[in-house]
């Protein structure tokens, strides 16, 4: 039923968007307040996603596909090398950031954005790791990484960005 009840929500979140705006600044945030998480000394890196391998606490982002939220395969090993990272750092506190590119309405990109973050943190716990130290948050596509107007930055604006802080 609670399932029922949230897409029914994002059905409205995406239709009401479309017909009222959305403020490019406003954020979906899935858990509780991503306000008491601070961005710490682990940054977020831009790396390619097929290269997992990297210096201890660089994470690495997860890219998508166009229009998808699905992990790719080149990109689990990204979120399995941050896995690795957060169950050898028991303290840590994750903030899964979704991002769009800038393609479709606002609404529906913070929606999209929305679902990417998801999709990563249950990939994350799959892997082990406390789904209580994790919260999404959805920038849609209000905070790319390229500003160009081409598949190369749009390819780069689709992404999660992982945010560490220890408590």
């Amino acid at each position: 039923m609670k399932r029922f009840y949230l897409i029914i929500g994002l059905f409205l979140v995406i239709v009401v968007g479309a017909y009222t705006g959305c403020d490019k600044k406003q954020m979906i945030q899935s858990d509780s307040s991503a306000a008491s998480y601070k961005e710490g000394s682990i940054g977020q890196q831009a790396a390619s996603s097929s290269d997992a391998q990297g210096e201890d606490g660089e994470l690495k982002p997860v890219f998508f596909d166009y229009n998808k939220y699905a992990i790719r395969v080149n990109d689990r090993k990204s979120l399995k090398y941050n896995a690795a990272y957060f169950l050898k750092n028991k303290k840590s506190k994750i903030l899964i950031e979704g991002h769009c590119d800038e393609r479709g309405t606002d609404a529906y990109n913070m929606a999209l954005g929305d679902r990417r973050a998801k999709a990563a943190k249950q990939y994350l716990v799959n892997l082990g790791v406390d789904k209580k130290r994790m919260k999404t948050i959805s920038y849609g596509e209000s905070r790319p990484l390229d500003s160009g107007h081409d598949e190369a930055a749009w390819a780069k604006n689709r992404r999660n960005n992982f945010v560490v802080t220890m408590e």
